[in-house]
């Protein structure tokens, strides 16, 4: 009898513990959507494009004044906007961001912004026609194809 009680008790906590990570990965989900959908908006230029070098660093974070480096890509394709076949985009580096490489060393992420690798980048034309990538969470991310419709589907609206 008691074994029976034991085991529908893990059983209910197995099942509420589910439920409460499917709520939290539903919430996430729904904070990402609202942040490309943002972003989608407001950047002037949506891009896919490979990573063909990376600039180098300017040695310290984005503080009270915003810190870049450069990147370098071949687009393949832009979702919004347009120009040329091979872009350089100023990214804000911001220490402990999913863009910023792990570390005190100021620097873009080795691992996301590698050579050959094809992203998603949000960017925005400034006034002296540079382009800029402000947002150091969404703003370049992998070129996933479920993300690339996501933000063609929101561009349609």
């Amino acid at each position: 009898m008691r074994l029976s009680v034991w085991l529908v008790r893990s059983i209910g906590l197995v099942l509420v513990t589910g439920v409460t990570m499917m709520s939290a990965q539903a919430a996430e989900d729904g904070k990402r959507r609202e942040a490309l959908a943002e972003l989608a908006k407001a950047s002037s230029v949506i891009l896919v494009g490979k990573v063909k070098s990376v600039g180098e660093s300017p040695a310290r974070w984005s503080g009270r004044v915003p810190a870049f480096q450069p990147v370098t890509y071949e687009v393949d394709r832009y979702l919004k906007g347009n120009g040329p076949a091979e872009l350089v985009v100023q990214h804000v580096l911001v220490k402990g961001s999913p863009t910023a490489q792990p570390g005190d060393e100021p620097k873009l992420s080795t691992k996301l912004f590698a050579a050959g690798k094809v992203l998603l980048v949000f960017a925005e034309q400034t006034d002296d026609k540079q382009y800029v990538a402000y947002d150091e969470r969404h703003g370049s991310q992998p070129a996933a194809p479920a993300t690339i419709a996501e933000v063609e589907a929101l561009l349609a609206k």
